[in-house]
Formats: structure tokens, sequence, C-alpha cells
């Protein structure tokens, strides 16, 4: 069941994407810490590693940031990139 369907809504009237409006530096902010949480614990690598994947997700999600349709926080997206790298 989709969302319009759940709310009686038609999709003509569903909200359009939303564009990722964050300077980078409010990007890195908002993702930093729970990015890194998230990758120490699937991992359990070393906290340089832990950087270096960190900042090659950042890197990419800031690269894809137009794919970001705002159904999420922007940290949750970018979690979810991390996950399926």
């Amino acid at each position: 069941m989709t969302v319009a369907a759940a709310t009686n809504e038609p999709m003509a009237t569903m909200a359009a994407p939303v564009t990722l409006k964050l300077k980078p530096a409010e990007f890195f902010e908002a993702c930093y810490h729970p990015l890194f949480k998230f990758i120490s614990l699937a991992t359990g690598a070393a906290p340089a590693d832990i950087e270096d994947l960190v900042q090659d997700v950042l890197l990419i999600a800031w690269r894809e940031r137009d794919r970001f349709r705002g159904d999420a926080s922007p940290s949750t997206w970018v979690i979810s990139i991390a996950r399926h790298k």
C-alpha cells in the first residue's frame, strides 16, 4: 500500500522530492557523528579506518545529493548509503 493509498490522497497531490539544501559544512556536521557511530558498531574497525570509511561515504553522499528525496533525515540517508557500500 502506498502512502497516497493510506491517506486517501491522489498521487498528484503528494509532495515533490526535496533537494538537500545544506551547505557542505552543515551536511558534514549533521551526518558525521551518526555515520561514525554506525560504521564503528557495524565493523568494529580501528578509528583511523572508520575515519577513512566515513570520509568515503560522505563524499559519495555529497556527490549524489541530488538523489536525496527527503524521505528521511540526511544522516539516515547517508547511513543507508554506508549500509549498501
